[in-house]
């Protein structure tokens, strides 16, 4: 038998388990920074939590930034859709912007205006925003064409006859979709993770953490509003204690018991605490071995330390902690 933290209880051996970043992979997760949980849970939980944390508009806006990417590999891109605004409202036009460390991509949604001439023929006009593009409408356009016996176009002959517009300075219209219960999901799901990392069995089997696997496993934001107490961005009403926490670039993260809280900074911008009131605190202090640790994680190099909240308060005001560059 094997404990799962995400589940709660102990599972058979014949149930697979994996690795679990606590910190998640895509926003610069150290591979040291591991549990043991059930895979399908992990599986789960990342399509459910993970994933819509990490790409939630605010938080991808540091992974293009940072260039922090994902277990595929993959280039995280910021992906703006709206409309390209002309010289008129008449002129505005459908488009998409996707940008990332290494691409820029401005797709606005092809046209294909289709004009009757003399003799019962038809003139076909083709806007597109690449060659490839443009190639493409014209082998739809052939395909439809010979279905109704009708003349194929030339793709090269237009290619070569085509008028090249460019857009210097596009503006856009941009309208984009921003999830806000996806902050507080992954903060009570690293909360569970970093009591089970630091704490142990004696944390993520008690009646608190229930609590929080309910939290994380409930769809209805409305139904988790009175599982855990705290405060996760965007509705923090005291940003002034988490100054204390602030490393730019960085991501900080500490389990206080005394207080008792798992407090959070993630890329030194989005906060979050989430209460640990609990009857076994005293338990919990004497497994961790002390009141507090924080945690010091670099996103850039997938590195981490580890402080009581003393030696981070420290060297903190000491200039320790720089930037990623």
């Amino acid at each position: 038998m094997q404990f799962c933290p995400y589940v709660g209880r102990d599972l058979d051996d014949e149930v697979l388990f994996s690795d679990e970043h606590v910190v998640p992979y895509a926003i610069g997760g150290p591979n040291a920074l591991t549990i043991r949980v059930s895979k399908d849970a992990n599986s789960e939980i990342g399509r459910l939590v993970d994933v819509k944390f990490t790409d939630n508009l605010f938080v991808m806006h540091h992974r293009v930034r940072l260039d922090l990417r994902g277990q595929s590999g993959a280039e995280p891109r910021m992906d703006w859709r709206g409309e390209l605004v002309g010289k008129d409202d008449d002129a505005s036009k459908p488009a998409r912007y996707r940008f990332g460390p290494e691409t820029k991509d401005l797709w606005v949604r092809p046209e294909v205006r289709r004009a009757p001439v003399a003799d019962g023929k038809q003139e076909i006009s083709i806007q597109a925003h690449s060659e490839a593009e443009f190639r493409r409408i014209v082998s739809d356009i052939n395909r439809k064409q010979r279905r109704a016996g009708l003349p194929t176009l030339d793709a090269d002959e237009l290619m070569a006859s085509a008028a090249t517009e460019e857009i210097e300075q596009p503006a856009m219209n941009v309208v984009n979709h921003v999830g806000l219960h996806d902050f507080e999901l992954e903060f009570v799901k690293m909360a569970l993770g970093f009591g089970h990392l630091a704490i142990g069995e004696a944390f993520s089997r008690s009646a608190l953490a229930d609590d929080l696997r309910t939290f994380i496993w409930e769809v209805d934001p409305d139904k988790r509003q009175d599982l855990v107490r705290g405060e996760i961005f965007p509705s923090v009403s005291n940003p002034d204690l988490f100054k204390l926490f602030e490393v730019p670039d960085h991501h900080v993260f500490a389990l206080l018991l005394q207080v008792p809280a798992f407090i959070g900074l993630a890329f030194g911008v989005f906060p979050g605490t989430v209460g640990l009131v609990s009857e076994h605190v005293k338990e919990w202090i004497e497994a961790m071995g002390s009141t507090d640790r924080v945690w010091l994680v670099e996103p850039k190099t997938r590195t981490f330390r580890t402080f009581t909240l003393g030696e981070f308060i420290h060297r903190k005001n000491a200039g320790e902690f720089a930037a990623s560059s």
